[in-house]
Parts: C-alpha cells; sequence; structure tokens
C-alpha cells in the first residue's frame, strides 16, 4: 500500500487531501500542530520533522498544506518576529519536509510525488506572502540541481492573485 503524508492535514485543503487520498487507497499519515493528527509536528522544526518522517518508513507522495498567512495588514507593519516565524512555517517547513522526504524516495528510484498547496495565500500580495512565494521556485530549484532528486510529479495549486 503506497504512503502519504500530509502537513496541516486536520484542517483546511490538507484535510481534504486527506479524505481523498484515503478514498483512492493510500494509507495517509497526518502531520500537524492540531490534535489528532498522527504525528504532531511544528514543521518549522527540523527535528520533530525527522523524526516523524522516520515513524512514518517509505513515503510515496508528499502533500506539503502546512502554512500560516501571517499578520493580515501590510508588510511594513510587520514586526521581524512576525516575519520570521511566518517564513519559518511556510517556507523553512516544505524544505525540511522535502529534505526528510525526497532523498529516501529518489534512492529508491521508484515513483513519488509532492503537491505544494498555496491556498489563499496569495491573495493579498502585500500583506505577508512573500515567504509564501518562494516555496515553489525553491523546490523547483532543487528538481533542477540533481536529477536523481525529482519527483516523478510536482503539483502546484494556488488561488490566482484578485
Amino acid at each position: 500500500m503506497r504512503t502519504a503524508v500530509v502537513t496541516g492535514g486536520m484542517s483546511g485543503l490538507g484535510a481534504a487531501c486527506v479524505e481523498r487520498l484515503r478514498a483512492d487507497g493510500l494509507r495517509v499519515v497526518t502531520l500537524d500542530r492540531a490534535d489528532g493528527a498522527d504525528h504532531l509536528v511544528d514543521v518549522a522544526d527540523t527535528e520533530q520533522v525527522e523524526r516523524a518522517v522516520a515513524a512514518v518508513g517509505t513515503v510515496d507522495v508528499l502533500v506539503n498544506s502546512a502554512g500560516v498567512v501571517g499578520p493580515n495588514r501590510p508588510l511594513w507593519e510587520v514586526s521581524d518576529e512576525e516575519w520570521r516565524r511566518t517564513f519559518e512555517v511556510n517556507v523553512e517547513g516544505t524544505f525540511h519536509l522535502c529534505r526528510a522526504v525526497v532523498l529516501p524516495s529518489a534512492l529508491r528510484s521508484e515513483a513519488f510525488g509532492i503537491v505544494l498547496l498555496e491556498g489563499a495565500m496569495h491573495s493579498k500580495p502585500l500583506i505577508c506572502c512573500a515567504s509564501n512565494m518562494v516555496r515553489a521556485p525553491s523546490l523547483s530549484r532543487l528538481a533542477k540541481r540533481d536529477a536523481r532528486f525529482r519527483p516523478r510529479s510536482l503539483l502546484v495549486v494556488s488561488r490566482p492573485t484578485r
């Protein structure tokens, strides 16, 4: 049975992915800070991510859905700490999961896929979404550097800017 890991899988788009993947017959493991998750994980914490992924075992599908919108006000009013936390979750969290999952998956030489969900985070382009805009390009650069680490599929789901 194929295994999917879904970050942020307890609500929103992540929960919808969990439901769909389970309906498609995959074993789904949720990583989230919310109660009810299979593993309580802050994706910004490298050690928590690595422990959870090691406990899961083989991962065939990674859905990066964990994310925060950040402060809902103009960027110039956002403190360094608020910005740092948004960046840690949205960018570094994605990096931590990809690093923990992609190398072992690529070395197995089996098909694996990555889904990067961005939801509504681009709806207000000047309100703290800049950290989220680097997620997909960063993942793309990883895949271009070394063919061994290219997922067989990469899907970026983003709501268009209004």
